[in-house]
């Protein structure tokens, strides 16, 4: 069993112990479970993660909690199925709309910036062009958006990101971000402008990895 696997593994044990309020603690020797049908459905689990490189594995296993009101556990084996794919998109969607102050969030934010450090890294551009930057016809800020990879209250930091989402199309925006998400674009800013911790925490973030990155 790969590093990969045992990791999804006990990341699903959390996940699962925590709903019900049990203790856990993470397992270190998988021999018991060479040949069984949990390492295949670990194995299938980190096909599907390797092949959507943007699903975070925490979150997807939490999705159902999160979004059913129903309480019962689920195992690995549900995880396989198009109803948790369905379970993270309605939990993906849901966050995007949560409080900017909530932990979440401002756990998001800090993520988000790593994202982005390591994208320009790989690019080969300066922090200050990531929303300039563009694949195609569209700025890839927007794709990283819509896969929940960067946060808006994160993107607010840069001058040219309002001035280059409004100045791309909106059928376009509507293709990409859907038509909820942009047509709430002004609830997000006020929200940021209002908030307690985000800004502060975000403009922090922001500053922070401006000095840590060099590039060109």
């Amino acid at each position: 069993m790969t590093d990969f696997e045992q990791n999804i593994y006990n990341s699903h044990l959390k996940i699962l112990r925590t709903s019900q309020n049990k203790p856990f603690k993470y397992r270190k020797n998988f021999s018991e479970l060479e040949g069984t049908e949990i390492e295949v459905q670990l194995r299938r689990l980190a096909t599907f993660f390797a092949a959507h490189k943007h699903v975070k594995i925490n979150m997807f296993f939490e999705a159902p909690y999160k979004v059913y009101s129903d309480s019962h556990p689920y195992y690995l084996d549900y995880y396989l199925t198009q109803k948790a794919i369905k379970a993270y998109s309605l939990y993906i969607k849901k966050l995007k709309f949560e409080d900017p102050d909530s932990e979440i969030q401002l756990r998001f934010i800090i993520d988000s910036f790593n994202f982005i450090k390591t994208f320009c890294v790989e690019n080969n551009i300066s922090l200050l062009e990531y929303c300039n930057f563009s694949k195609g016809i569209t700025y890839v800020f927007l794709e990283h958006l819509k896969l929940f990879q960067v946060s808006p209250y994160a993107l607010f930091n840069y001058k040219n990101f309002e001035t280059n989402l409004l100045r791309t199309d909106k059928d376009i925006l509507y293709f990409v971000l859907s038509e909820e998400y942009v047509n709430n674009f002004y609830v997000f800013r006020n929200r940021y402008l209002e908030s307690k911790k985000c800004k502060k925490l975000s403009e922090l973030a922001f500053d922070k990895i401006k000095k840590t990155t060099i590039i060109k």
